[in-house]
């Protein structure tokens, strides 16, 4: 399956939301994301949290994820998600990675964190 990084972004996003100490339930950021398909949640939830960007309850049954509920965003997934917040970064860090042809995670993060680093150089007195 494609990762699909719109969906990345949005689920971190929703994740970031909630209070400290509580959690989001699968069904409720399935809810929150009527965009995009179930399936592209899940997958997304499940490289979210190999990447160590999020804390997830992942229930395992014949072979088959079932995710529970996503119990935190990690430091690194802060700091991914800093790097992607804006949207006018964010559209010219898919803009850069289209052109390269690369959506790896890593690849977004440091394309992003350059388009940012630009951003705030012409910003500068």
């Amino acid at each position: 399956m494609k990762l699909n990084v719109d969906c990345i972004r949005a689920i971190l996003l929703e994740v970031e939301k909630v209070p400290y100490g509580e959690s989001l339930p699968f069904q409720t950021l399935v809810s929150a994301l009527s965009d995009y398909s179930t399936d592209d949640i899940s997958y997304s939830v499940l490289k979210l949290k190999e990447a160590d960007y999020i804390e997830a309850i992942i229930l395992h049954a014949d072979d088959t994820a079932i995710i529970y509920e996503i119990t935190d965003i990690t430091y690194n997934g802060h700091q991914f998600l800093e790097t992607i917040r804006d949207a006018k970064v964010w559209k010219e860090t898919k803009k850069i990675c289209n052109k390269v042809g690369s959506f790896a995670l890593n690849v977004i993060s440091s394309v992003a964190g350059q388009v940012l680093s630009a951003l705030v150089k012409q910003n500068l007195p």
